[in-house]
């Protein structure tokens, strides 16, 4: 009885909370970017915004990556340049996609 465990629903809805507070924090970045290019006024995107060119040298990948890549390499938020740098390819939530979604989420 000394080693009390918690129910296997509260370990859950804990685990569960702490992947949406992860989450969130590898979002803020993100969104912080798209809301300074909506109040400068400057696009999100480039010529080439496809994500096989994010990291490639001689392609502009717009506006957006280049702020957010600049973020990674300042080494602020250690979190993020993990997630960004290292994090996987297809996992990013840098796509035009879901910019999209967070400009239309964050105007309703």
């Amino acid at each position: 009885m000394r080693n009390k465990t918690k129910s296997i629903s509260v370990q859950f809805d804990t685990k569960i909370a702490n992947q949406v507070t992860l989450n969130r924090e590898k979002l803020k970045p993100i969104v912080e970017a798209i809301i300074l290019c909506g109040k400068q006024n400057i696009a999100l995107r480039g010529h080439r915004d496809d994500a096989k060119y994010y990291d490639e040298a001689g392609f502009n990948p717009g506006n957006l990556q280049a702020i957010l890549n600049y973020l990674a390499t300042c080494g602020r938020n250690e979190l993020f340049n993990d997630f960004l740098m290292k994090g996987p390819k297809r996992a990013t939530y840098r796509s035009k996609t879901t910019q999209n979604e967070l400009i239309i989420f964050a105007v309703m």
